[in-house]
């Protein structure tokens, strides 16, 4: 109940009270409810992994979480909120970032994934991932910018890594010896290296990409060739396996070859592996088998 009272007042003096009683029961329990989802919002907030933000137009920030506050380097929310007046000089690396995300918040409502570079409290970069959109009053006005941030550094780190190792592979590949190529599930070349190309007689990898490893075997090998690749494609790898090869002007090589599943998780994408020429070791062995034929014969 919601009460009133008031003095009953006679003749100067106080003879009673009137109270008026109002039942607030739906009113009570709709506060109650209120109050459940303020609690419940407030503690998504406070104990978010991603960073939460709302900034003004002219970018003062308006609210953070904690999250935010421990990617930015402060110790608190409040004190990230009091020392940040300005987040595009104090917390974008790069302006001109922020005026990219704003022009693309022109165009559309929301943001998502929005790649970018911040500054921490101490002047040390993390890359983040923002999702962004506008944040409207009730009369529709727009009132500033709202979101979720996501710390990346780890993961751009890790592409880094990956993308430097990429290189020092791709440099060992066009300057080794050994030919190095990578076929599909269809059997056909999506790769090869200079190396690979001299063996077989080629001038370009457009000359070699998408022709069937058959097409460069010699016809005696080519029953033994789809038997390893097919092992190949199960899974298996191979080491040190000797093959006849036929050379673009016809003539034959001889190579030894190692091979090994490429693999997209667990499902096997395609075949890579290197050829080491042996021409004169292969050469020799067949002259020797050709002169042990003609003694036999004899």
């Amino acid at each position: 109940l919601e009460l009133a009272f008031s003095r009953i007042v006679q003749d100067g003096e106080t003879t009673g009270i009137s109270v008026f009683g109002k039942v607030i029961t739906e009113r009570k329990a709709a506060e109650n409810t209120l109050l459940a989802a303020e609690t419940q919002y407030r503690d998504m907030f406070e104990g978010a992994v991603e960073g939460i933000y709302r900034v003004s137009l002219e970018g003062k920030p308006l609210a953070a979480n904690p999250a935010i506050a421990r990617m930015l380097g402060y110790d608190s929310p409040a004190e990230a909120l009091s020392a940040v007046v300005d987040v595009e000089h104090q917390v974008w690396l790069d302006p001109n970032d922020r005026s990219h995300l704003l022009q693309l918040l022109e165009t559309r409502e929301v943001v998502t994934g929005f790649q970018c570079r911040l500054k921490r409290k101490d002047g040390s970069v993390l890359w983040v991932s923002l999702n962004c959109r506008r944040l409207r009053g009730v009369d529709g006005g727009l009132l500033g910018y709202e979101g979720f941030i996501e710390d990346i550094t780890g993961r751009k780190e890790a592409e880094v890594r990956l993308q430097a190792q990429t290189a020092r592979f791709q440099r060992i590949v066009e300057n080794t010896d050994a030919g190095y190529f990578r076929i599909g599930m269809d059997g056909c070349y999506e790769d090869v290296n200079p190396a690979w190309l001299r063996m077989h007689g080629f001038t370009s990898r457009e000359e070699a990409i998408g022709l069937h490893f058959s097409a460069v075997q010699v016809p005696g090998d080519a029953a033994k060739a789809e038997e390893v690749a097919k092992a190949v494609m199960r899974g298996g790898s191979i080491k040190s396996v000797e093959f006849s090869r036929l050379c673009r002007d016809g003539t034959t090589g001889y190579h030894r070859c190692s091979a090994h599943p490429v693999l997209d998780g667990d499902r096997v994408i395609g075949i890579e592996g290197c050829l080491v020429d042996i021409s004169e070791h292969g050469l020799a062995g067949q002259i020797a088998r050709q002169a042990n034929d003609a003694l036999a014969k004899a």
